[in-house]
């Protein structure tokens, strides 16, 4: 009798499991991924405008309906359209403060890996925040494509052009050219009758740049080529076991391999569960609700958050009223008017987590403590920057908060999930 109670109770314990998540099956593809670093000539405040400025671009779509909406004023409006003038090329910038003594800070500002497309070798950022995969080209020119990899469509037997044009633009600076069809791999899964960008023109903004390209994983709604992704092509041709993908964003201070899994999560990365949360719709990005933000433990009772969760994005961006708030709380935090940035203790020990369906996740002090301000009042600028990418109370949740989390991005329950890493 005894014996049987126990086989019933296990029954039942593995039931409930099943239903907080989804099965992690051991099928499944990873690859290494590289951080991105910034050139070390240019200075802090120069890097972190063309953070801001990338952002507001990226999200320019969300801005202009929350502005018809009115829930965006005139002055965010202003800040859009001023980013999307042409600027000087922030390669070419003269350094004005020296970095030397910066020991890692800043250092990641984005993640790429390899892919082949048509058999050809390339390094792409993945982007969770955008839809389109592009490459250069050999008819590219501009300098930009000058130092990488460029496609050669003589050597592929699968490709395939109808012509058609593309653009995205992307920060300051912007890729156009054609879309195409070519066999593309990643991780050993082969993808067969991809569409992708294949540039003619690449701004400035990209030169010297460690990647060649960009392949973007958020939904297929958001590509500018009216094309499925290549994880979503995955999912749909059954070439992955399910339909998630997992990352473990490395940090260059602790000097690990950060890992991209295709089709499951990597159990190395995490310990524990995986907390899923659902999308508040399949529209276009990773956007889910956010419970509220905390600093060393005081909770600051937002209300009605959601939360963009985006790879490509380097900083956790934040309506200002938010930013204001979470660094009230962190000791000898001030706020450098010229900038509109806060400042916070190099030193800081102060934890600010956030969280989501009704788990806290701490950001690694490594991670919210960014760029030098002052060596001599030991000030360093926050990983949370105040901004606005749509109505005023989304967050951007970039790369300051993912590398101190697993995260899974399921395309088959529109969820997000997140886990404490190992």
């Amino acid at each position: 009798m005894k014996t049987s109670l126990i086989f019933v109770l296990l029954f039942i314990t593995i039931i409930v499991a099943l239903k907080a998540a989804p099965i992690i099956d051991p099928p499944k593809s990873t690859l290494s991924l590289i951080k991105h670093h910034p050139p070390k000539h240019i200075k802090w405040s120069d890097l972190r405008e063309h953070h801001k400025k990338r952002a507001l671009i990226k999200y320019q779509s969300s801005i202009r309906r929350a502005y018809k909406k009115g829930l965006v004023d005139e002055s965010v409006m202003s800040d859009l359209e001023e980013a999307l003038k042409p600027k000087d090329d922030l390669k070419n910038k003269k350094r004005v403060t020296s970095i030397d003594n910066i020991s890692g800070i800043s250092n990641d500002i984005g993640y790429f890996g390899p892919i082949t497309v048509g058999g050809q070798p390339f390094n792409v950022i993945f982007d969770t925040g955008s839809s389109d995969l592009w490459i250069p080209s050999m008819n590219c020119t501009s300098p930009a494509c000058s130092n990488h990899t460029k496609f050669d469509p003589a050597k592929s037997q699968n490709f395939k052009t109808s012509n058609t044009p593309f653009a995205v633009q992307y920060g300051s600076g912007s890729v156009s050219g054609i879309s195409c069809t070519d066999t593309v791999v990643l991780s050993g899964i082969t993808v067969q009758n991809q569409v992708f960008g294949l540039t003619s023109v690449e701004s400035n903004d990209f030169i010297g740049s460690q990647f060649d390209g960009l392949m973007g994983m958020a939904y297929d709604t958001l590509s500018t080529q009216g094309a499925s992704t290549p994880f979503s092509n995955m999912a749909q041709k059954r070439l992955v076991t399910q339909s998630m993908f997992g990352f473990h964003l490395s940090r260059a201070e602790d000097h690990d391999i950060g890992t991209l899994t295709f089709g499951g999560a990597d159990l190395r990365s995490f310990t524990g569960s995986i907390n899923f949360i659902k999308l508040v719709s399949t529209s276009g990005f990773w956007e889910i609700p956010m419970n509220d933000a905390s600093v060393n433990g005081k909770l600051l009772s937002f209300k009605n958050r959601l939360a963009i969760i985006d790879t490509g994005t380097t900083l956790v961006i934040a309506p200002p009223s938010d930013v204001a708030a979470v660094h009230q709380l962190i000791p000898g935090s001030r706020l450098i008017q010229q900038l509109g940035e806060y400042a916070i203790p190099c030193k800081t020990n102060a934890i600010v987590a956030l969280k989501f369906n009704g788990v806290s996740y701490s950001i690694n002090v490594k991670d919210l403590v960014r760029d030098v301000v002052s060596i001599q009042s030991n000030l360093c600028l926050s990983g949370i920057s105040p901004g606005v990418v749509g109505s005023n109370n989304q967050w951007l949740v970039g790369d300051v908060f993912l590398k101190s989390v697993y995260s899974v991005f399921d395309l088959a329950t529109n969820s997000v999930g997140f886990a404490s890493l190992s």
